[in-house]
């Protein structure tokens, strides 16, 4: 998690050739880990259906984690992953 938190720290923020990246300062997610600080957890209903079996055990496996972790695992709904680009491009 270390390792993907330093790659986001690379990647996230302003793209100057991304016309949809924020100019937002990002901070230091590697530090941020450390913080204790507990988070919500929406879990987007609509893009676990469908999943092989082993995917879907992955993931519960990990909210478990999570929430024993001391964080709130709670589902969410979005919009249909089938609508996701047509209305990311409209927009």
């Amino acid at each position: 998690v270390e390792d993907a938190a330093y790659l986001l720290g690379l990647i996230a923020g302003h793209d100057p050739y991304d016309a949809t990246s924020s100019e937002k300062v990002v901070g230091n997610y590697r530090e941020l880990m450390k913080s204790g600080k507990k988070y919500k957890i929406g879990v987007p209903q609509e893009y676990l259906k469908g999943l092989p079996v082993d995917v879907r055990e992955s993931i519960d496996s990990s909210l478990r984690l999570l929430e024993k972790l001391g964080h709130t695992v709670k589902p969410i709904h979005l919009l249909d992953p089938a609508y996701s680009i047509s209305v990311y491009t409209i927009l």
